[in-house]
C-alpha cells in the first residue's frame, strides 16, 4: 500500500514501486485514469551504473594505505566528504574541513582549506 499526502497545490508526486508490483500499480492507475511515467525502468540498474565494480588498479588501492578516491570516475558525495576528511586527519598541520554553507537539498557544502597555519600566510580552498 502507498499513502500519499499531498500539500495543497501539488499535483505531482514521485512514487518507488518494487519491480514485482509494477503492472498491478499500472492498471490501478489506467483504471482510476491517473496520468503517470516511469522515470526509472530499474533502480537496482541505475545504482549499478553510478556504483560500477572497482578495476583492477583501484582494487589494489584498497590494500595499500591511504584512501581509493579516484580522479576517474563521480563520486556520491559522502564519498567526497570522506576523502577531504581523509586529507585533514592525514595532514592535520596543512588541511582542514570547513563547511561554508548547505545546498538547496539540504547537504552541508564542504571544503578543505590548505595552509601551513602561519600567520599571514596563504590558503589554498
Amino acid at each position: 500500500d502507498i499513502f500519499l499526502f499531498l500539500q495543497k497545490g501539488e499535483k505531482e508526486v514521485d512514487v518507488f514501486v518494487h519491480a514485482e508490483k509494477v503492472p498491478q500499480v499500472k492498471e490501478s492507475l489506467d483504471k482510476d485514469q491517473l496520468e503517470y511515467r516511469v522515470l526509472i525502468d530499474d533502480v537496482q540498474d541505475a545504482i549499478d551504473k553510478e556504483n560500477p565494480p572497482l578495476s583492477e588498479d583501484e582494487l589494489n588501492l584498497v590494500g595499500r594505505k591511504g584512501h581509493r578516491m579516484t580522479w576517474q570516475y563521480y563520486h556520491r558525495l559522502e564519498d567526497i566528504h570522506g576523502y577531504l576528511d581523509y586529507l585533514a586527519q592525514t595532514y592535520p598541520n596543512l588541511v582542514s574541513v570547513q563547511t561554508i554553507g548547505n545546498s538547496v537539498e539540504g547537504r552541508p557544502l564542504k571544503v578543505i582549506k590548505i595552509s601551513s597555519g602561519e600567520p599571514n600566510s596563504k590558503a589554498v580552498w
